[in-house]
């Protein structure tokens, strides 16, 4: 059936209108013709009746009319043939108009897309150029630097010779002030001990001589007593006679005599007591004056080594800070 009444009438009609133009008779043009409206084998069909009714009611014709019939009918059908072939080609050329617009999008996007990537490129290669000479310029700066660090480092070299000559004469006068220091130590300590010794002596001389006149004294004194005693007894004997007591005054005269004498004696028994005595403080003053000379010595010692060391540490701790520095221009020369 055919498709929004289409009809073999209106198939002959479009038909008879397009043979009256003396155009091609297609089933394309009659489509046109019917509004494009039917289906191609409706109006092919109708139209094959059509010629079929037409080829019976003209079997009397001429040959004339029948070949320009004939011709009339190929024209038709190379019509139709060439509008089909036309039609391909146009859809053929549509398409490849609609493949050649999506394949000029496709590289227009391309295109874009690989100008973004050069002006990004571009973009890039500049700050590569930038950076290219900003490096340059820390290169020829690094190389200065290098070589001011090289000419330091010479001139820290040189110094460091110095420093280590400096440090090696410190130990050699260090060394020569330890041995002599050593040797004044030990003859300090020999003639302390020679001193100490000999004072010692004359200590334990003056002990038995204070002994000994303490003894005598005490001797002294005993025979004091006895004679007081007789003197005494000789008083109280005087009492009862008087020729006793002439007798007693002439033995009191001479025991008085004697103990005078005694009394002499006893004086200067104390007084070389008193004598050893201050021999002895005056010995014990001058123990104390070399034992004060002696710690004041030690001290000067003890001083003197303190100096010695000190002297030993910061020539040590100038060596380490210069060995450190040394470090960090090697250390720094070798990152640069």
């Amino acid at each position: 059936m055919a498709r929004g009444g289409i009809t073999k009438e209106a198939v002959e009609q479009a038909r008879n209108a397009i043979l009256s133009r003396r155009e091609s008779v297609s089933i394309d043009a009659i489509r046109i013709e019917l509004g494009n409206t039917g289906s191609k084998t409706t109006i092919h069909r109708y139209l094959k009746e059509l010629e079929e009714a037409e080829g019976k009611a003209q079997v009397t014709t001429s040959l004339s009319e029948e070949l320009t019939f004939i011709i009339e009918k190929m024209s038709g059908r190379l019509q139709q043939e060439a509008n089909e072939v036309i039609e391909n080609e146009r859809a053929q050329h549509h398409e490849a108009l609609r493949e050649r617009d999506e394949r000029y999008e496709q590289l227009r996007q391309e295109l874009l897309e690989t100008q973004s990537h050069r002006d990004e490129i571009m973009t890039k290669l500049d700050q590569r150029a930038h950076e290219s000479k900003a490096l340059q310029a820390n290169i020829d700066t690094q190389k200065l630097t290098i070589e001011r660090l090289t000419t330091n480092e010479e001139a820290m070299l040189i110094r460091l010779a110095d420093k280590e000559q400096l440090i090696a004469s410190l130990e050699e006068k260090h060394s020569q002030s330890r041995s002599a220091l050593e040797h004044y130590r030990n003859s300090v300590k020999a003639q302390r001990e020679q001193e100490l010794g000999r004072h010692d002596s004359q200590v334990q001389r003056l002990q038995l001589e204070i002994k000994e006149l303490s003894q005598q004294s005490t001797a002294r004194q005993l025979e004091n007593a006895a004679l007081q005693k007789q003197c005494a007894k000789l008083e109280t004997q005087l009492e009862g006679t008087s020729e006793q007591l002439q007798k007693a005054e002439t033995s009191l005269s001479a025991m008085t005599a004697v103990k005078l004498e005694l009394e002499t004696d006893n004086h200067a028994s104390k007084q070389q007591i008193t004598s050893v005595q201050e021999r002895y403080q005056q010995a014990t003053a001058e123990i104390k004056s070399l034992k004060t000379e002696l710690g004041e010595q030690a001290d000067k010692n003890v001083a003197l080594i303190s100096k010695v060391h000190s002297l030993k540490s910061a020539a040590n701790t100038q060596k380490d800070i210069m060995d450190r520095w040394f470090l960090e221009l090697k250390e720094n020369g070798g990152n640069k």
